[in-house]
């Protein structure tokens, strides 16, 4: 029979979480196929977010080889408008470009930068960025499978401050049971060589809950904790559950992996980056009656006329058209230097000469003195209440990734201290910024690797691996698919049984880049993606 391969992502999932619950016996199906199987940290991109994450298990390379730094393109239009990632933006080959290439037969579920949803044998159900419609491949697959389960979601907005604590843990079982299920039946309409899926629940409850499930947090309260932590254990134990239904679909020549993006922490506060750099002068802001102020107030004035009129689903944030809160557009860019044009990519973009859609900065030595003074004003960043220095690294771009798309990648990146703070682009002053205070855990670089199978050992603790080396893994374990040259990632030999081993060489062929092409991108469309990434956090 034919080799296959199941993998189940969960989001964010962390080991420091799930062994103490595996240990109690809380998560028993986990637990089986850790101790069956081979396990350990799966270290994450870096920064570890979800874009860079997923983009480089997808294609075995780092950010400067697939051209995914960020849920957003490099700021390039005179517009000023941020464009969003998609499937079309990672410019080199991907697992299922070369399973396709095989004749493999392939199922996604909610696998991130897949929208629009891209022709590969069988389906793709796209996840974020997507506009939450024209999501599914085939389209006759979204009536199909509502018509079996319901409704299918998305993502949960975590941010949504309407929600009380128990409502909200709640939504995020229901939305991934559905998810769930859709699991189970689309495993049953199709017999899929190669099937994944990406449980979301685990990385929205960790932002939103952690301190009631970290005692070391410094907003924990134990009474508070105590109140909610059964319902909250109660979602692992659902997807445990889950995962196990899944596992006993596949066929036994079927190779387990569960693995997350990135793991979780604590997260203390954020750093508006962009006012430090404009205390530091190297953003300079628009001073008009048009400035920002100027319009907030306006606003505020016309909405307190209209709920004092009972108007307020009327006068909404959008009686304004968004570009109108577009940060860069109160931006001086003949006067400013550097700036942050995303929370998820975090670091920090030199304005440079033919790059940048305003840049003012000269390739070379102004550019490189320019970013070492941006350094070292970083590295001095204070927590403002303890006045303690805050970060731990401040890496050059060329520190961190290489390639032919290095030029698009932010010059500066900053890693805060134990990553208990991160970087957010917006300047405080904006007008509706994101309820901060709601947010608690943070992401970190240490994701859980699990993987269980016929050809796979059993028992192995296995360390040094990265979520680069999944896709040349994967690819081995079909037996008949020869692996791109030129990777960032390995093949993780040693997880291996040794006849398989023997009985298989490793091959290799030549890797091949992508020819790209623009997503175009409705203005509705647009704004269900703004709705979408505002609901993570990653919009003002």
């Amino acid at each position: 029979m034919k080799n296959k391969v199941l993998v189940i992502g969960l989001d964010g999932a962390t080991f420091d979480l799930l062994n103490p619950w595996m240990d109690k016996g809380e998560l028993p199906v986990l637990a089986r196929l850790k101790r069956d199987g081979c396990w350990g940290n799966l270290r994450s991109a870096f920064p570890p977010f979800t874009g860079v994450a997923w983009a480089s298990f997808l294609s075995g390379k780092g950010s400067g080889r697939h051209n995914i730094f960020d849920f957003y393109e490099p700021l390039t239009n005179k517009d000023l408008e941020l464009e969003f990632s998609t499937s079309h933006s990672i410019r080199t080959e991907k697992l299922w470009d070369i399973l396709s290439k095989n004749k493999k037969t392939i199922g996604a579920i909610n696998v991130p930068l897949t929208y629009p949803p891209e022709q590969v044998r069988e389906f793709m159900i796209s996840g974020i960025n997507n506009p939450e419609k024209g999501i599914f491949y085939p389209e006759e697959l979204e009536k199909e499978l509502i018509d079996k389960i319901g409704n299918y979601y998305v993502t949960v907005n975590w941010r949504d401050t309407e929600l009380s604590t128990s409502e909200f843990i709640n939504m995020v079982k229901h939305y991934d049971q559905k998810r769930g299920e859709a699991a189970l039946y689309l495993m049953d309409r199709y017999d899929c060589d190669f099937f994944i899926i990406l449980f979301c629940g685990t990385d929205r409850l960790q932002h939103r809950l952690w301190h009631l499930l970290d005692p070391q947090h410094e907003r924990f309260k134990k009474e508070v904790s105590d109140k909610y932590y059964q319902d909250i254990l109660s979602y692992y134990k659902l997807l445990d559950s889950m995962i196990g239904d899944m596992v006993n679909k596949a066929d036994d020549n079927t190779s387990i992996f569960i693995i997350s993006d990135h793991g979780f922490g604590p997260l203390k506060k954020v750093i508006f980056i962009n006012d430090f750099l404009r205390e530091k002068g190297f953003i300079r802001v628009k001073q008009s009656k048009y400035s920002r102020d100027f319009v907030n107030t306006g606003l505020k004035m016309i909405r307190a006329a209209g709920r004092k009129m009972n108007l307020g689903k009327i006068i909404s944030k959008d009686i304004v058209p968004r570009k109108a809160f577009n940060r860069f557009s109160y931006i001086d860019w003949d006067r400013t230097y550097a700036y942050c044009n995303s929370e998820t990519s975090q670091g920090i973009y030199i304005n440079l000469k033919g790059r940048e859609p305003f840049g003012i900065v000269n390739r070379g030595k102004e550019y490189e003195e320019l970013r070492d003074r941006v350094i070292r004003e970083v590295r001095g960043i204070k927590d403002d209440e303890t006045d303690e220095y805050i970060v731990d690294e401040v890496f050059k771009k060329e520190d961190i990734c290489s390639g032919p798309y290095i030029d698009n990648a932010p010059d500066i990146y900053v890693n805060f201290k134990n990553m208990e703070y991160k970087a957010v682009d917006f300047f405080k002053k904006e007008n509706n910024l994101p309820p901060y205070d709601i947010e608690t855990g943070g992401h970190r670089m240490e994701g859980i690797f699990i993987c269980y199978g016929n050809n796979l050992k059993k028992g192995l603790h296995v360390k040094d691996i990265n979520i680069m080396d999944m896709m040349p893994t994967m690819l081995y374990l079909f037996g008949d698919i020869s692996i791109p040259e030129g990777l960032d990632g390995r093949v993780i030999k040693e997880i291996f049984t040794t006849n398989y081993l023997k009985n298989v060489p490793i091959k290799y062929t030549r890797s091949e880049d992508k020819e790209v092409s623009k997503t175009d991108i409705s203005p509705e469309d647009r704004k269900r993606m703004e709705d979408q990434l505002r609901g993570l956090g990653y919009l003002g």
